[in-house]
């Protein structure tokens, strides 16, 4: 008897449009388990993408990974639809030497990375290194999250530096 409601239950609400009443859901989608990663993010969030890195793979590439501000490597970021915010969303953690990167898409052309403050003091970093933030070639994100080339002058938070990007 269960599994006769439980058929007619699911029927009926497969069955149902979203003009009888019944709104789309996106927000209970698993983006991981879907096809296309680029779905729009429900209202009130941000798409945003994140990357824990080891501190150090946040060099520039064409110094052999040892000084300048930017992504040494090439990995899996992970993404997400994060609620607007107006604080804090990178994190560094002491322990395991690891640099969560939050990349908020803030329209089709832009992306603006946000970074821990605490990494200005880490020791395989000079002043000088945040200078500026930029990319000697583009970087892929996703495949259709990619950032050009280019310079990019950091701003910076009590918490955070967060650096505005073009996207291509």
């Amino acid at each position: 008897m269960k599994k006769i409601l439980f058929i007619a239950v699911t029927a009926f609400f497969f069955s149902c449009s979203n003009d009888s009443g019944f709104e789309s859901k996106i927000d209970t989608l698993n983006l991981s388990d879907v096809t296309s990663k680029r779905l729009p993010c429900p209202p009130g969030t941000s798409e945003s993408w994140s990357y824990d890195f080891d501190y150090v793979a946040l060099h520039r590439a064409s110094t052999d990974c040892t000084s300048r501000f930017s992504f040494c490597i090439h990995g899996e970021w992970v993404r997400d639809c994060l609620p607007y915010f107006n604080g804090k969303v990178s994190n560094y953690d002491a322990v395991t030497n690891k640099v969560s990167v939050v990349a908020v898409v803030l329209d089709d052309n832009r992306l603006e990375l946000h970074f821990p403050i605490e990494i200005m003091s880490l020791p395989t970093f000079s002043k000088n290194d945040f200078d500026t933030f930029g990319f000697d070639s583009d970087y892929k994100i996703d495949d259709e999250v990619i950032i050009k080339t280019g310079e990019y002058l950091p701003k910076y938070t009590k918490e955070e530096i967060i650096v505005t990007v073009d996207l291509l």
